[in-house]
């Protein structure tokens, strides 16, 4: 059967859509280690992330800061694990860094007996009047939760008697509503479920079932703990019950084979991917580990693809993740090729895939690895346009690039990583040099890190001037790191670094208080422009950041520029949108920098709040020699001032090139005609120039 072939709505399904449907409460399923499997609308539109934002990931993600440092994450993982179940109230972190208050729980989720992940629901308890109130609505809506399912349920309280039989109970075992009562006995029960159950012959049954019912509370009890087992009442049925420690408990009523066919659901579940039907992470290191076994037993070679899919997230930005997931599902058709089990396709992480074959010999990979080449470069038609994104792959095979399926898959990650890179080819084969750059690059992080603890970063400005008198309005604040070893480290470099540990943030903070504390200080009073990364809009306390600086500072809002790239604006749209408009109100210009290089220039400068543009240097050098490059300066110029912008010259280095934006009409230029970045205190540094 293609993949793309209809899947009949089985009863499973059904809770499965039921499940993921929900908004009222937060669903999630994790694995054993915390990463997420299952992610509903609930979840969603409490934490702020998408599901594919979220499949994969470790829960710890919607944590805050101090909780994760206090390894809270691991802590309530632990417990759940210890004892069945765990409840706790606490603040997390929505996607756009709003704290909310919740209660979740956490209960395991055992296949045979054995622990395979943890189901979390969790709600929202930020503006209720009290706990109390939020727990008893919570309980009125599982009761009717309970009282839709279309499995089987009753509910006794710790002195046996019944509280709650839903209809499908009554519906399976043909009970009339008379025949059930609030109050009604658990051995009165068990005697009607014998009746119904052909056990009427038997004068034991009801006393079986109760003793075995009794063994079950005495070990809660005595335990002070949950216990979960079940009990088989013949006639192939059973209860799968849940005793509390005061007693009181659950019972599910199933059928054997029906409870055999959800295990093999509940297992598929946790082996595969809701989006694409594919194999997700965990069934792909399964199989990687049994592949290298039978590599190493018939002397096959072993390769492991990882296949990324480039500036994925501009496509769900720009189309919509409708979009988005029409192409990861043609994707994962076409890689399964029919039998994605049998290929060792998988989907690994939101735009991530990776291909898991033995192969006789170089001829064997290079025909698997040209499959995957005209996979990936065959457009892909939607809604009258073809998407062809750019893929990074990366290649690892065994034995010589890992002998063990960590050492490989790791290696293959980091050949894609390669890939990724500006100018490297789209698939690249494992070098042992990389692993030593990987390390040698964990040293300059942490290098960095402890040089933003020290304040060990430095600024440099460089003078922006008015292009018609020459004067200095306005300096750009470059960040410069000279590491006590390896010397000067490129700007770009540190900075890349910064945002893929996590340390931008802090590394941004720092420039931008050291920045504004400096202005404060020019006799000139000249603007300050400061560049800020696409990630300080992740945790969405720049608005309250950039406040804070101006207040200990003493800079007025006026004097302050903040730079954005257009790539950066795609990356963070919907986070950034909100934050720019509540700087803006502040008084505070914002900068689009690097125009022209994107593809969404139009689109991006009538959606966010600009006040000036930088015209690439890309169209400034040779200007004055191109009459093609003058028209589309003039066409940048001309668009930028009909939106009521100014527009800078980026680069300028040449007579002629600074004649040509004059003539144009540009405002301000920048570049080394007029002036290099220059440290605090140099000729020409905006604290020498009054």
């Amino acid at each position: 059967m293609s993949m793309s072939s209809y899947t009949p709505l089985t009863p499973d399904r059904i809770d499965q859509l039921l499940i993921d449907s929900i908004s009222d409460y937060s669903i999630a399923m994790l694995d054993t280690q915390g990463r997420v499997l299952r992610w509903n609308t609930g979840a969603e539109q409490l934490k702020g992330y998408t599901r594919e934002e979220m499949l994969g990931k470790h829960y710890a993600r919607i944590f805050t800061p101090e909780d994760r440092a206090a390894g809270a994450p691991e802590r309530a993982l632990e417990a759940a694990r210890r004892s069945g179940h765990y409840v706790t109230e606490g603040w997390r972190v929505r996607k756009d860094g709003r704290r909310i208050r919740v209660i979740a729980s956490m209960d395991q989720v055992l296949m045979d007996g054995e622990l395979v992940g943890f189901t979390k629901v969790a709600c929202d308890v930020s503006f209720r009047q009290s706990e109390v109130e939020t727990l008893a609505e919570l309980g009125r809506r599982l009761g009717a939760a309970v009282s839709q399912m279309r499995r089987p349920v009753t509910v006794f309280d710790a002195s046996e008697r019944l509280l709650l039989a839903n209809d499908a109970f009554c519906q399976t075992f043909s009970l009339s509503e008379w025949a059930l009562w609030p109050g009604m006995h658990v051995r009165d029960l068990l005697g009607e479920l014998g009746r119904q159950l052909n056990h009427a012959d038997d004068p034991d049954w009801v006393e079986r079932i109760y003793r075995a019912h009794r063994e079950l509370i005495a070990a809660a009890r005595a335990q002070g703990d949950t216990i979960e087992r079940a009990i088989d009442l013949g006639a192939g049925r059973r209860i799968a019950r849940t005793v509390l420690p005061d007693g009181s408990w659950i019972s599910m009523y199933e059928g054997v084979a029906e409870q055999k066919r959800m295990e093999a659901h509940m297992e598929y579940m946790l082996r595969h991917d809701v989006l694409t039907g594919l194999p997700n992470r965990l069934a792909h290191a399964e199989r990687l580990e049994r592949e290298m076994s039978r590599a190493q037993e018939q002397g096959t070679g072993l390769a492991v693809i990882i296949i990324d899919i480039d500036r994925f997230q501009e496509i769900n930005d720009l189309h919509g993740h409708s979009v988005g997931d029409r192409l990861l599902t043609v994707y994962a058709e076409r890689l399964a090729g029919g039998d994605g089990e049998a290929r060792g396709a998988a989907r690994i992480g939101a735009d991530e895939f990776a291909v898991t074959c033995r192969y006789a010999g170089e001829e064997a990979l290079q025909c698997e690895l040209d499959r995957l080449r005209e996979i990936f470069a065959r457009p892909i038609r939607m809604l009258e346009m073809e998407l062809a994104p750019r893929v990074s792959i990366g290649l690892a095979c065994a034995p010589e690039h890992g002998a063990t399926p960590d050492q490989l898959f790791n290696n293959a990650e980091l050949a894609m990583r390669r890939a990724k890179e500006p100018g490297a080819p789209l698939l690249c084969r494992f070098d042992p040099q990389m692993d030593e750059a990987s390390r040698a690059r964990r040293a300059l992080a942490r290098d960095l890190r402890e040089a933003i603890r020290r304040g060990q970063i430095d600024l440099a400005f460089q003078v922006q001037a008015c292009v018609q008198s020459g004067v200095a309005v306005g300096f750009e604040a470059l960040a410069r790191w000279t590491h006590p070893v390896l010397g000067r480290i490129p700007p770009g470099d540190f900075v890349a670094l910064a945002e893929g540990t996590g340390e931008i943030d802090r590394l941004g903070e720092l420039v931008l208080r050291r920045a504004c504390c400096q202005a404060a200080l020019w006799p000139g009073r000249q603007r300050v422009a400061v560049n800020l990364s696409p990630l300080q809009f992740a945790s969405g306390r720049l608005p309250a950041l950039v406040s804070e600086v101006l207040r200990d500072s003493g800079l007025p809002a006026a004097r302050l520029e903040l730079e954005i790239t257009e790539s950066a604006l795609i990356e963070e749209r919907r986070a950034a949108i909100a934050q720019m408009e509540a700087i803006s109100r502040m008084g505070i210009t914002f900068v689009l920098d690097d125009f022209g290089k994107g593809f969404s220039s139009f689109g991006t400068l009538r959606s966010f709040v600009f006040g000036k543009l930088k015209i690439d240097r890309s169209f400034i050098a040779g200007v004055g020699e191109s009459a093609p490059a003058r028209a589309v300066l003039r066409a940048m110029v001309a668009l930028g001032h009909s939106l009521g912008l100014n527009v800078l010259a980026e680069g300028v280095e040449t007579e002629s090139e600074l004649a040509v934006i004059r003539a144009e009409g540009c405002d301000e230029m920048q570049g080394y005609l007029i002036g290099r970045p220059v440290l605090p205190g140099a000729p020409g540094a905006p604290d020498n120039i009054s």
